[in-house]
């Protein structure tokens, strides 16, 4: 098997798992219930707790697009700038030793964030609420990981 297809095999895997996990976990709804406004007046004591929850939701959903957005920069840098990146010295380059670690804390920082979000959010209980917030994000790396990178 050739290395392009091997990549892509390897990557479906992820993708089929990440998938598998959050539409298990139901994810999309839990954080689109959450984002929205409430249908019906609540208590204010539910309502002071909705509006923390939204607002973990958000910074959830934020900090997954702010991880997206480092990926997909890291992956098109090299085409762009037209020059080849050494990713396994990324402590010698000038981009890079300033935009992965930003990325390793938008990583654990948003999974974090999200899990807390679906834990208190929804009725699901830590090991649902666990297995959805890294099926999201294995979904997500499956994705990214499909789109062919220059120089690596």
């Amino acid at each position: 098997m050739n290395r392009p297809l091997r990549h892509t095999t390897k990557q479906l895997r992820w993708i089929v798992l990440g998938g598998a996990l959050t539409w298990y976990t139901d994810v999309v709804r839990h954080l689109r219930e959450l984002l929205q406004s409430p249908s019906s007046p609540a208590a204010p004591e539910t309502l002071k707790t909705w509006q923390w929850n939204r607002l973990s939701g958000l910074a959830s959903v934020g900090l997954g697009a702010m991880t997206v957005v480092l990926f997909l920069y890291l992956l098109l840098l090299p085409r762009f700038s037209g020059r080849r990146l050494n990713y396994a010295q990324w402590r010698q380059s000038e981009e890079l030793r300033v935009v992965i670690p930003i990325l390793t804390v938008t990583i654990f920082v948003g999974w974090s964030t999200l899990l807390f979000t679906l834990y208190a959010s929804s009725l699901q209980g830590f090991l649902m609420s666990l297995l959805g917030a890294s099926g999201l994000y294995t979904l997500s790396f499956g994705l990214l990981g499909l789109i062919p990178s220059v120089g690596v």
